[in-house]
């Protein structure tokens, strides 16, 4: 259980849903309608539903950490959704909207456009336990944004009112400058998700999570490899460690947690010996689970997979 991340994550889906419930009620009453009558328009917003996609995600994150160790893969392209939605409406709303805005600002504005989507962002890039998200699932992220879309021209062209000025082709610039817009946007969201999913790969290969005495940090995976975690230094210190600490090491490598913890084949020196291996049977280890490493990603992606490990 991570009670910690779990907290972390409820905090953040209350704040958004709290802002989110102020702000209604606030321009509600700047434009002197009732609640009931404002609820569609406001839920028309792409403000409102990136705030609103992003505080059931973490609300189901905080539930996820409490009762589960890992987060699943599902779960991570929810995040990924969020940090992208969130950031456009952020960077949109700082450089396009906020100087030509006339309703005074609250710090519920504040926190839909600046505070909530930097938090999220920052809690999916410093978060130790999300999951790889792979490339391909830029696809499903791209649908929420061109239904949101759809259904604001149609809207729009129906009632005439659009959430966004920039939406309505009867402004000056027509439908060119409608779609210039769009186009932005959607750049955006489109760098926004592909810097999320890299973030994420790029901390599951270059880093490797020790376990030890019911705690973990991250290290560098040169240094996991080191004889420091893979061998023991003597009988002593073998058994002190055998006692108290039973190490463990888990490497996340592209979409694996390949464990290289007691009885594996590879890393018997961290249970049973009699001191340290040679320096050449070090190599030979570690060049070994290396091998491992690298023809498990090399079956992931398809490529060939080496018959043995390099023996110098």
């Amino acid at each position: 259980m991570r009670a910690r991340e779990g907290a972390v994550r409820a905090a953040i889906a209350l704040t958004l849903m709290a802002a989110l419930g102020f702000e209604f009620v606030r321009t509600a009453h700047l434009l002197g309608v009732s609640p009931l009558d404002h609820l569609v328009d406001y839920t028309s917003y792409f403000t409102t539903m990136s705030n609103s996609l992003a505080a059931v995600t973490f609300g189901i994150g905080s539930v996820i950490a409490v009762r589960s160790d890992s987060d699943p893969e599902w779960y991570g392209q929810l995040v990924i959704a969020a940090v992208a939605y969130t950031m456009t409406t952020c960077t949109v709303y700082n450089i396009s909207l906020r100087a030509v805005s006339t309703a005074p600002d609250s710090w519920a504005n504040e926190v839909l456009h600046v505070v909530g989507p930097l938090s999220i962002a920052l809690a999916w890039v410093v978060g130790q336990h999300r999951r790889v998200v792979p490339w391909r699932s830029i696809r499903n992220i791209m649908g929420v944004p061109v239904a949101w879309l759809g259904y604001t021209m149609l809207r729009g062209e129906a009632v005439g009112w659009y959430p966004y000025d920039f939406l309505d082709p009867a402004q000056s610039g027509g439908l060119v400058s409608v779609a210039g817009c769009v186009s932005v946007a959607t750049a955006l969201i489109i760098a926004f998700a592909l810097s999320a999913i890299a973030a994420s790969r790029m901390r599951a290969s270059r880093s490797v999570t020790v376990h030890r005495k019911g705690g973990e940090k991250l290290i560098g995976t040169r240094c996991a490899l080191s004889a420091e975690h893979l061998a023991t230094a003597g009988r002593v210190n073998q058994q002190r460690r055998r006692r108290v600490d039973a190490v463990g090491l888990s490497l996340r490598f592209v979409r694996n947690d390949i464990p290289l913890g007691r009885g594996h084949p590879r890393n018997e020196a961290l249970n049973i010996g009699h001191g340290p291996p040679s320096r050449r049977a070090g190599r030979t280890k570690r060049r070994g689970i290396q091998h491992d490493l690298h023809a498990g990603l090399n079956v992931r992606r398809g490529a060939r997979v080496p018959v043995r490990p390099l023996s110098r």
